[in-house]
Protein backbone atom coordinates (compact mmCIF):
# COMPACT_ATOMS: atom_id res chain seq x y z
CA UNK A 1 0.00 0.00 0.00
CA UNK A 2 2.84 2.39 0.88
CA UNK A 3 4.55 1.73 -2.49
CA UNK A 4 1.30 2.38 -4.36
CA UNK A 5 0.83 5.67 -2.52
CA UNK A 6 4.39 6.72 -3.30
CA UNK A 7 3.93 5.78 -6.96
CA UNK A 8 0.70 7.76 -7.08
CA UNK A 9 2.40 10.81 -5.56
CA UNK A 10 5.23 10.58 -8.12
CA UNK A 11 2.72 10.17 -10.94
CA UNK A 12 0.67 13.18 -9.76
CA UNK A 13 3.87 15.24 -9.52
CA UNK A 14 4.69 14.39 -13.14
CA UNK A 15 1.16 15.29 -14.25
CA UNK A 16 1.28 18.62 -12.42
CA UNK A 17 4.67 19.40 -13.93
CA UNK A 18 3.46 18.60 -17.46
CA UNK A 19 0.28 20.64 -16.93
CA UNK A 20 2.29 23.66 -15.74
CA UNK A 21 4.54 23.32 -18.78
CA UNK A 22 1.47 23.16 -21.04
CA UNK A 23 -0.01 26.29 -19.46
CA UNK A 24 3.23 28.25 -19.73
CA UNK A 25 3.55 27.70 -23.50
CA UNK A 26 2.59 30.77 -25.46
CA UNK A 27 0.30 30.20 -28.43
CA UNK A 28 1.78 30.83 -31.86
CA UNK A 29 0.79 33.85 -33.89
CA UNK A 30 -1.08 31.52 -36.25
CA UNK A 31 -3.04 30.02 -33.34
CA UNK A 32 -3.89 33.48 -32.01
CA UNK A 33 -5.11 34.61 -35.45
CA UNK A 34 -7.21 31.46 -35.83
CA UNK A 35 -8.73 32.01 -32.38
CA UNK A 36 -9.53 35.65 -33.26
CA UNK A 37 -11.07 34.67 -36.59
CA UNK A 38 -13.27 32.07 -34.88
CA UNK A 39 -14.37 34.64 -32.30
CA UNK A 40 -15.30 37.11 -35.08
CA UNK A 41 -17.24 34.37 -36.91
CA UNK A 42 -19.12 33.47 -33.71
CA UNK A 43 -20.10 37.10 -33.17
CA UNK A 44 -21.31 37.45 -36.77
CA UNK A 45 -23.24 34.18 -36.57
CA UNK A 46 -24.91 35.26 -33.32
CA UNK A 47 -25.93 38.60 -34.86
CA UNK A 48 -27.38 36.79 -37.87
CA UNK A 49 -29.30 34.29 -35.71
CA UNK A 50 -30.75 37.11 -33.59
CA UNK A 51 -31.82 39.01 -36.70
CA UNK A 52 -33.50 35.90 -38.14
CA UNK A 53 -35.19 35.23 -34.79
CA UNK A 54 -36.44 38.82 -34.53
CA UNK A 55 -37.97 38.76 -38.02
CA UNK A 56 -39.60 35.32 -38.02
CA UNK A 57 -42.23 33.44 -36.02
CA UNK A 58 -40.74 31.38 -33.21
CA UNK A 59 -42.06 28.10 -34.58
CA UNK A 60 -40.33 25.10 -36.09
CA UNK A 61 -40.55 25.44 -39.87
CA UNK A 62 -40.91 21.66 -40.14
CA UNK A 63 -43.47 20.68 -37.49
CA UNK A 64 -44.76 24.12 -36.36
CA UNK A 65 -43.85 23.46 -32.70
CA UNK A 66 -43.60 26.69 -30.69
CA UNK A 67 -39.97 27.29 -29.70
CA UNK A 68 -40.46 29.88 -26.98
CA UNK A 69 -38.96 33.35 -26.78
CA UNK A 70 -35.29 32.46 -26.26
CA UNK A 71 -33.32 31.85 -29.49
CA UNK A 72 -31.18 28.79 -28.75
CA UNK A 73 -28.42 28.06 -31.27
CA UNK A 74 -29.79 24.55 -31.85
CA UNK A 75 -32.91 26.14 -33.41
CA UNK A 76 -30.86 27.33 -36.38
CA UNK A 77 -29.98 24.72 -38.96
CA UNK A 78 -27.56 25.29 -41.82
CA UNK A 79 -29.43 23.73 -44.73
CA UNK A 80 -26.18 23.31 -46.65
CA UNK A 81 -23.81 22.18 -43.92
CA UNK A 82 -21.01 24.49 -42.77
CA UNK A 83 -18.58 21.61 -43.20
CA UNK A 84 -19.47 21.47 -46.92
CA UNK A 85 -19.62 25.21 -47.61
CA UNK A 86 -17.99 27.52 -45.08
CA UNK A 87 -18.43 30.43 -47.51
CA UNK A 88 -22.24 30.40 -47.15
CA UNK A 89 -22.39 29.67 -43.42
CA UNK A 90 -23.44 33.28 -42.72
CA UNK A 91 -26.07 33.51 -45.48
CA UNK A 92 -29.59 33.92 -44.12
CA UNK A 93 -31.12 31.95 -46.99
CA UNK A 94 -29.12 28.94 -45.76
CA UNK A 95 -30.67 29.00 -42.26
CA UNK A 96 -33.78 27.07 -41.25
CA UNK A 97 -35.51 27.53 -37.90
CA UNK A 98 -36.40 24.18 -36.39
CA UNK A 99 -36.95 22.42 -33.08
CA UNK A 100 -34.32 20.13 -31.62
CA UNK A 101 -36.18 16.98 -32.78
CA UNK A 102 -36.41 18.12 -36.41
CA UNK A 103 -32.83 19.42 -36.36
CA UNK A 104 -31.59 16.10 -34.99
CA UNK A 105 -33.60 14.14 -37.57
CA UNK A 106 -32.04 16.18 -40.39
CA UNK A 107 -28.53 15.85 -38.94
CA UNK A 108 -28.99 12.07 -38.73
CA UNK A 109 -30.14 11.84 -42.36
CA UNK A 110 -33.92 11.81 -41.83
CA UNK A 111 -35.18 15.34 -42.58
CA UNK A 112 -38.91 16.02 -42.71
CA UNK A 113 -40.47 16.70 -46.12
CA UNK A 114 -40.54 20.45 -45.39
CA UNK A 115 -36.87 20.32 -44.40
CA UNK A 116 -36.01 18.44 -47.62
CA UNK A 117 -37.79 21.10 -49.69
CA UNK A 118 -35.92 23.85 -47.84
CA UNK A 119 -32.60 22.08 -48.50
CA UNK A 120 -33.42 21.82 -52.21
CA UNK A 121 -34.41 25.50 -52.28
CA UNK A 122 -31.10 26.43 -50.61
CA UNK A 123 -29.16 24.39 -53.17
CA UNK A 124 -31.05 26.06 -56.03
CA UNK A 125 -30.43 29.50 -54.51
CA UNK A 126 -26.74 28.68 -54.18
CA UNK A 127 -26.56 27.63 -57.87
CA UNK A 128 -28.36 30.79 -59.00
CA UNK A 129 -26.01 32.98 -56.98
CA UNK A 130 -22.93 31.16 -58.32
CA UNK A 131 -24.08 31.71 -61.89
CA UNK A 132 -24.89 35.37 -61.22
CA UNK A 133 -21.30 36.16 -60.28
Amino acid sequence: MKVQTQNLIVYLGILISEFKSFLSKKPTKKALLAREKKKEYTIEQTKMFLDIWKNNPHNCQSCDKYLGEEPLSLYFDHLIEKSQRKDIALCKWNIYICCSDCHSAKTNGFPTEKHKKAIEYAKETDKRLKHAT
